[in-house]
């Protein structure tokens, strides 16, 4: 047979996580998956504070490393 051309869809929850462990994981997974798929971050923080820096964190680490991280 032929095979299949799937995408798989990784989720990474997160509850009040330090944004710095967040980032590494999330590109963690993204290479994991080597261009097969998509990472998506399901996040309850409650914590102002910490989400702030989460978004700042995790868009300049995965627009930091998006090129060496691409196949």
């Amino acid at each position: 047979g032929k095979p299949l051309n799937l995408r798989i869809a990784a989720f990474v929850t997160s509850f009040n996580e330090d944004p710095g462990i967040i980032k590494d994981t999330l590109l963690s997974v993204k290479a994991a998956l080597k261009g097969r798929g998509d990472v998506y971050l399901l996040d309850d923080s409650t914590r102002p504070e910490i989400v702030k820096e989460m978004v700042y964190t995790i868009y300049i680490g995965l627009t930091a490393e998006a090129s060496r991280l691409e196949p």
